[in-house]
C-alpha cells in the first residue's frame, strides 16, 4: 500500500524530504504558507556554502561528519532533477588582511585541533602561495599576503535548485498547496483553518513557522549581497577573517557574487541596515579591487532556527509525525544528510541512525500547535 505523507513547510529541508519520499514511490502532499517558487525561504536566501572544515571552527564536530557525508550526496540528488543546477567543488581560500594574520592563526590552530578529534593526523589545511592565490582569484588585492587553502569544499546555487525542484516535485504531480497556512498539525492530522487532512505521515519542516512545538528554537538573522561585476573572477568561494566581521564571498554564473556573512541573534527579517552593508561591501573591495564599479543587485535577509548547540535536530513521535529542525546557516551543508537518517529512522527505527546525536526524543504532548 502506497504511503500518504503530508509534508508542513517547503523550504530546503521540504524539498529534499519531498523528493526521498518520492523516490520511495510515495505520494506527496506540501503546505506553505509561500508560493511554490520558495522566495521567502531560508533555503532561497542562502548562499549555498558546502564548506564542513571551514565550519569545523566555530561548530560541533557533528557538522563535519554530516558535511561529508552530504558531500557525497548533493550529486546523486541533483542528477534525478529534471533542469540542472550549479554545483561546483573546487575547495575555499582562506585569507586575512596583513594586520589580522593572528586571526588567520587563530583560525587555523581551532580547525585543526577540533580536526584531530574527529580524523586524527589529517591535515586538511594547505598552505598557498601568493601565485596560487593569484591563480584562485586574479587580481585579488596585492595586500592579501597570507592564506590557505581548503579542498573537499564547495557551493551550489540555492536559487537554482529551488526552480529546479519547483519543476520537478510540479512535474512528479505533487499536491501543492501554497499561500496556505497550516493552523494545527499532529500525528497523521494537518489542519488547515476548519479543514482536516490526513496522512500516514505527518512531516514538520517549517523551520522558525514552528517554533511553539520546539523548546529553545530561536532565530538568528542573516544577511547577504549581490555584487554583479566583470571585474573580478574567482574559482572557489574565499574567506575573510577578521575579528569582527569575517566574511565569505560564493561566486555564481553570469558574474554574480554573492557577499554575507552577518549573525545577529534577531528573528527581524527587515531589510538590510547600513552598517551591514557597509562591512560586507568594504570587505568585498579589500579583497579585490574590481569590486569597486560592482553593482549592488540587492540584498536579502532572513532569520535562521537554531537551537543552543547550534545542530540540527530530529523527532519522530507515535510513528505519525515527523519534525526536523534548527538547520542554521548548515542547511545545504547537512541538509541532505539529516533528511537520510530521518529516512532511516522511519524505516528501520533507530537503532539504523547514522549520526544517533540527531534524535531528539520529546512526548506527544508538547506536540500541538495552538
Amino acid at each position: 500500500m502506497t504511503t500518504n505523507v503530508g509534508i508542513v513547510g517547503a523550504g530546503l529541508v521540504g524539498r529534499l524530504l519531498a523528493l526521498e519520499c518520492l523516490q520511495r514511490g510515495w505520494n506527496v502532499t506540501l503546505f506553505d504558507q509561500d508560493t511554490r517558487a520558495g522566495e521567502k525561504s531560508c533555503g532561497w536566501v542562502a548562499a549555498g556554502m558546502i564548506a564542513p572544515f571551514t565550519e569545523l571552527e566555530s561548530s560541533e564536530p557533528l557538522i563535519l561528519k554530516l558535511g561529508i557525508e552530504t558531500t557525497r550526496l548533493w550529486p546523486e540528488i541533483l542528477k534525478r532533477l529534471i533542469e540542472p543546477v550549479s554545483f561546483h567543488f573546487s575547495g575555499t581560500l582562506i585569507i586575512s588582511h596583513p594586520q589580522d594574520v593572528a586571526e588567520l592563526s587563530r583560525f587555523r590552530s581551532v580547525l585543526q585541533h577540533k580536526l584531530n578529534m574527529v580524523e586524527p593526523d589529517n591535515n586538511i589545511l594547505t598552505n598557498i602561495s601568493r601565485e596560487k592565490m593569484q591563480t584562485l582569484a586574479p587580481g585579488m588585492s596585492p595586500y592579501i599576503l597570507e592564506g590557505f587553502w581548503i579542498p573537499n569544499e564547495g557551493n551550489i546555487d540555492s536559487n537554482e535548485f529551488f526552480h529546479s525542484t519547483t519543476a520537478f516535485l510540479s512535474a512528479q504531480g505533487v499536491n501543492w498547496l501554497e499561500n496556505t497556512k497550516v493552523t494545527s498539525l499532529k500525528p497523521h492530522e494537518i489542519w488547515v483553518q476548519n479543514n482536516k487532512y490526513q496522512f500516514d505521515l505527518v512531516c514538520d519542516a517549517r523551520g522558525l513557522g514552528a517554533k511553539s512545538n520546539w523548546h529553545g528554537l530561536r532565530g538568528v538573522r542573516g544577511e547577504l549581497a549581490w555584487l554583479h561585476t566583470k571585474q573580478v573572477q574567482l574559482s572557489c568561494p574565499v574567506r575573510l577573517l577578521h575579528p569582527r566581521y569575517p566574511i565569505y564571498i560564493s561566486p555564481r554564473a553570469n558574474n554574480i557574487f554573492v557577499v554575507g556573512a552577518t549573525s545577529i541573534e534577531s528573528e527581524d527579517i527587515s531589510p538590510i541596515s547600513v552598517e551591514s552593508t557597509l562591512e560586507l561591501l568594504s570587505a568585498a573591495y579589500t579583497i579585490h579591487p574590481g569590486f569597486a564599479e560592482a553593482r549592488l543587485v540587492k540584498t536579502l535577509t532572513q532569520s535562521r532556527p537554531c537551537f543552543h548547540d547550534q545542530l540540527p535536530k530530529i523527532s519522530y513521535i507515535d510513528d505519525g509525525l515527523l519534525k526536523i529542525n534548527g538547520l542554521y546557516r548548515h542547511g545545504y551543508l547537512a541538509g541532505p544528510a539529516v533528511i537520510q537518517d530521518a529516512m532511516r529512522l522511519l524505516e528501520n527505527g533507530k537503532q539504523s541512525l547514522k549520526f544517533p546525536e540527531l534524535l531528539f526524543e520529546e512526548s506527544g504532548e508538547t506536540l500541538l500547535c495552538k
